[in-house]
């Protein structure tokens, strides 16, 4: 029987094709786990030398544009990802900003590339009951370093813990995270609030107003300021709208608790 063979070029965008969906998916991933658009960039590039490619990328509030070249710059594909909402993620932003350095280091293909990508995606994440409780100290924490007495650290502690918790129901049901925020921010608001009901604390305003600070979106706004600073206004501005959002929504709250339990802090 006669063999299909496939000419240069077909072989040329078979192989863009290809690359342009790993690159698509790698960039999504780390979009997803929070990682700045700088870091994305540098990991791309580093790939595209290594297997003699060019890659250029665009990133939208929704999607991820990638553009793919050949050296001569005679063949290209274009490929458009829609970005996950994973989370937070620093693990796996490590490991795939390592994955990257290994394809240029270690000269590792691109079905090698994929197996270690595929592997990384499939790690498991920490165990929710161990973020809500290292969540938990870590607020009272802050509590404690704003001068907050053992009674308000203790508040802030019960208060992020059923906050927190609550955030990561909702969130797993796929409430909208605004909304998500705002119940967040009530509840802790509202427990926070036995420090002025019962008189337990000496500092009951530092208890208050610690009890929400696991709300407030500090990733979104540093990544915002270090894609500003490099060039990247569209995803600058997006993520600054969004993590404007969110402080919007932890506002709301606030004052809901505040209004709830009739504390005026003026």
């Amino acid at each position: 029987m006669p063999t299909s063979t496939r000419s240069p070029q077909e072989e040329t965008h078979q192989r863009l094709k290809v690359l342009a969906k790993f690159f698509s998916d790698y960039a999504g991933a780390l979009l997803s786990s929070a990682a700045s658009t700088m870091r994305i960039e540098r990991n791309l590039k580093q790939m595209a030398e290594s297997w003699q490619v060019k890659a250029q990328f665009t990133i939208l509030p929704t999607n991820v544009i990638l553009n793919l070249w050949d050296l001569s710059g005679e063949h290209s594909y274009t490929c458009i990802s829609p970005i996950g909402h994973a989370g937070i993620n620093f693990d796996t932003i490590t490991r795939l900003s390592r994955l990257s350095d290994e394809v240029l280091t270690q000269n590792l293909d691109l079905e090698e590339a994929r197996r270690c990508f595929l592997e990384v995606q499939q790690i498991p994440r920490l165990d929710g009951r161990w973020v809500l409780l290292l969540a938990s100290l870590a607020n009272a924490s802050f509590c404690r370093l704003f001068g907050g007495d053992w009674a308000a650290i203790f508040i802030v502690f019960v208060a992020t813990l059923f906050g927190f918790y609550l955030k990561q129901r909702l969130t797993k049901w796929k409430v909208d995270y605004r909304a998500v925020t705002i119940f967040s921010g009530l509840t802790a608001a509202v427990i926070s609030c036995a420090g002025f009901v019962f008189h337990l604390s000496g500092t009951p305003d530092i208890a208050l107003t610690t009890s929400v600070l696991y709300l407030v979106p500090g990733v979104p706004f540093c990544n915002a300021v270090s894609d500003l600073i490099y060039g990247h206004y569209v995803c600058a501005m997006s993520r600054f709208f969004h993590a404007m959002m969110i402080v919007v929504s932890l506002s709301i709250g606030l004052c809901l608790g505040l209004m709830l339990i009739n504390i005026s802090m003026l």
